[in-house]
């Protein structure tokens, strides 16, 4: 089982190498974007460490809605939108849960799945 403070140590785990690896998401961006997935991805991830502390009593849906809510407003372009409501839809199977348990993480990426095709056109198949 996977608990409150173990997603919080990932998310900001995943926060440092996003911010360490900045500059090389933005190179993969240059082909085929605007050069600024990995300075907005960055600055999103910024954001979500800064909230991560005050969240260590939250529940698990809590802490993956306020960090998918924190990247819809924090970076730019389409990123923001696709990450916060892919990482913003994990957190609707979690309500009032603090342990992820194997039905647990089945129902969170069915909610990451709804939620991702709420917003584009892709589909399971």
């Amino acid at each position: 089982m996977t608990d409150s403070a173990k997603i919080i140590e990932l998310l900001d785990k995943i926060g440092d190498k996003i911010i360490e690896e900045k500059e090389f998401l933005t190179e993969l961006d240059k082909p085929i974007g605007d050069c600024d997935h990995g300075i907005n991805m960055a600055r999103g991830f910024g954001e979500v460490k800064k909230k991560l502390p005050g969240m260590a009593d939250s529940g698990l849906g809590t802490i993956f809605k306020t960090t998918g809510m924190t990247l819809v407003s924090t970076v730019g372009g389409s990123a923001g939108p696709l990450y916060g409501t892919m990482i913003g839809g994990l957190s609707d199977p979690l309500s009032g849960s603090d342990a992820i348990d194997s039905e647990g993480l089945k129902a969170m990426l069915e909610g990451c799945l709804a939620a991702m095709e709420d917003i584009t056109t892709a589909r399971t198949g």
